[in-house]
């Protein structure tokens, strides 16, 4: 599995572009976008997609990882860490963490929002989304429905078509993030979950969502006869 991250521009920018791929350098790119935002309630106006010009340190604590701490001086810091996991026959997995603790000397009620554009197989336009539970959505191809993305959270989700979630963080208005799937398709849909929590001064919480790539028995049949015929077309 490769999961790659672009930069975050700014605090109202879109968030980062993301690829994901099961199935090596150059595969299907299942998730075109991710990004977290934050909001403070009593002190924040609007929801801020996490960025900070300075006082950011980026490492990749192992081959699978990629961490970003960022420090909000006198009010939070914050870690981002994201991780791909890549299984036997296409099965993949990103998973997304956020840890944040409150430097503001008092409490705070803090809300985490994560935000993906989920291209199952890479095509944006003719993906369905189903509730399998009460945080978990399962997104499909049209074309091609054997391989699924599902998307598990812990708290509210809302599934829209493309540009709605990403326009609820993006605008300059306080939002929530809820209604499950509000739009089921087909077409270029988009995932938001929201984590709401107080934390005392110091106090740490930590929130995680993840994507998972799963190919039914009849897709891996399927990929494994299209390596066959194309292993016969390279010896031709």
């Amino acid at each position: 599995a490769v999961f790659t991250l672009g930069t975050n521009a700014s605090a109202t920018g879109n968030g980062a572009d993301t690829t994901v791929s099961v199935n090596g350098v150059g595969g299907p790119n299942h998730l075109s976008s991710a990004w977290w935002w934050v909001r403070v309630d009593g002190t924040d106006t609007r929801e801020t997609a996490v960025y900070r010009p300075t006082g950011v340190v980026v490492t990749q604590p192992s081959a699978n990882q990629i961490r970003i701490a960022y420090n909000y001086a006198n009010r939070f810091d914050l870690v981002v860490q994201f991780q791909v996991s890549g299984y036997e026959f296409g099965y993949g997995a990103l998973t997304q963490t956020v840890s944040i603790r409150n430097r503001s000397g008092s409490g705070k009620t803090f809300n985490l929002f994560n935000y993906n554009n989920v291209n199952v197989l890479g095509t944006p336009n003719d993906d369905s989304a189903q509730a399998t539970g009460p945080q978990t959505i399962e997104f499909a191809d049209g074309a091609f429905p054997e391989v699924t993305a599902t998307y598990e959270a812990t708290n509210a989700i809302r599934v829209d078509s493309s540009s709605n979630v990403l326009g609820l963080l993006t605008n300059t208005s306080i939002d929530d993030l809820s209604g499950g799937v509000v739009n089921a398709g087909p077409g270029d849909l988009e995932v938001g979950s929201q984590f709401s929590f107080t934390l005392g001064n110091n106090g740490v919480q930590s929130v995680s969502t993840t994507l998972t790539i799963i190919p039914t028995p009849g897709a891996i049949a399927l990929m494994g006869l299209g390596g066959l015929f194309a292993a016969r077309r390279r010896r031709a």
